[in-house]
Order: structure tokens, then sequence, then C-alpha cells
């Protein structure tokens, strides 16, 4: 008789040796807000997310590529890197911003999660705006499930603890055995579905977010199944290729 299929949760990226991913499907989730911005500029109709771990290497990558220069992306502290052509903000992510573009990316948590995962048998990326589609992509596949939150700063961030939460729970549905661990996150998304944008507003990630004034991104990866598109990570070599699935 074969086991049953597992799906496990790591709260904080800290907590996942690459070795303790070997041979898992791996969905990064950092709802706020990189994850919900690869989901929303691949929607748009970007042409591919190349995700690093740092500034310098972003623009790196930029000056490498002079003939189709991509567009530089990303966040430290919240806000907009300086000279960038775009933050952090999902919604920002359209077709008129990014359609055809190459997007270069890079984040203070979401991004550095990444590098968890190379020893995974695949990754995806999953937020509130993809729910459905990550939860049906995961049914219909094979081997264990392992959902790595981002954290923010190195702590549990409960935004994406929840998400971790009710993707565990459309799953359990199709029959995936949740560790201690999902069950765990279960029970935070029970508490986070009431009012889930009040919720994204109070946690770890979402509150510098309401400091500087982004509430309207907290509305935006508040939403579920805005778009039925599964990112992937297709290599690293240059940065994390993320493209849709």
């Amino acid at each position: 008789m074969s086991r049953l299929r597992r799906v496990v949760h790591f709260p904080r990226q800290e907590e996942a040796a690459p070795e303790a991913l070997r041979g898992a499907t791996v969905v990064v989730i950092d709802i706020l807000r990189a994850t919900s911005t690869i989901t929303s500029g691949l929607a748009a109709g970007a042409r591919e997310v190349r995700c690093f771990g740092s500034v310098s290497a972003a623009r790196r990558a930029r000056r490498a590529a002079p003939g189709r220069p991509g567009l530089l992306c990303g966040e430290r502290n919240g806000r907009k890197v300086p000279g960038f052509d775009l933050g952090n903000s999902p919604g920002d992510f359209t077709a008129a911003s990014c359609g055809g573009r190459t997007l270069l990316l890079t984040t203070t948590n979401g991004t550095r999660a990444l590098g968890r995962t190379l020893q995974a048998r695949q990754v995806i990326i999953g937020c509130f705006l993809n729910l459905t589609a990550v939860a049906a992509y995961l049914s219909a596949g094979h081997g264990d499930v392992a959902l790595l939150c981002s954290g923010t700063e190195g702590e549990v961030s409960a935004d994406d603890v929840a998400f971790a939460g009710a993707l565990a729970c459309e799953l359990a549905r199709d029959g995936l055995a949740l560790a201690d661990s999902a069950e765990e996150a279960v029970q935070v998304w029970r508490t986070a579905r009431r009012s889930l944008s009040k919720f994204l507003a109070r946690s770890r990630g979402g509150v510098p977010l309401v400091k500087i004034g982004l509430e309207r991104d907290i509305l935006f990866c508040a939403r579920r199944d805005r778009f039925d598109i599964v990112p992937r990570v297709l290599g690293h070599t240059n940065g994390f290729l993320i493209a849709r699935g």
C-alpha cells in the first residue's frame, strides 16, 4: 500500500535546511508581497521573472543584457529601490507596465527564500491571488509538498502562515495528509479568513506597509483567486527564473 502524500509547513525560511526540502514540491510563500508580485507580473503578461537575493545582483543582470534590458523591480524596507523601474506593489504590475518584459526582482524576504529550494523536486509560487490554481496543481502532482514561508526579517509572519493554512485546507480535502506543522497553519487560517485584509494588516509583514501608506497593497494581496496561473521555477543559473506554468 502506497504512503499518503504529506504536507509539511515551515513558518519561516530559516527553519528549512535545503536538505529538508529534497525531493519535495515546494511552495514559496511571501504574501506581502513578493509572491503576490511575481504572480501579478506573470498574469499581466511579463515574459519571465528572474529573482535575485541582492540589489547589486539584479543590477548586474540588467547590465549583462543591454540589448534586451529587463525591468528592475523590488524593494528594501518596503520602499522601491532608488533607480528601479518598479517597486514591489503587485497592483503596479500591469500589461502596460510590464507586458512582454523580463522582470528582475529583488526583495527583502521573498526572493531570498528561493535560495533554500535548490534540492527540491520542483518549486512553485503561491499566494491568495492564485490559491485555487496552486491547490489544483499540487493535488494532481506526485510526492510530498512543503509550504515554505518567507517570514519577515527572520521572524514568523502571520500573513504567510495564514496562506499556508488555507492551502493546507485545500490539499487535505483532496486526500493529502497534514503534518502537525501544517495543522497549526490551518488554525491560523481559520482565524484569518473572518476578515483577511484586516488580519494581513495586523501581521508582521503588514504593519510596516501600513506605516508607509501602502494599505492598497494589502487589499490587493488579500484578493482570492484573481489569477488562474501557477508560476514555476525553471532554473537558477542567472537568478531564479520563474515563468507561467
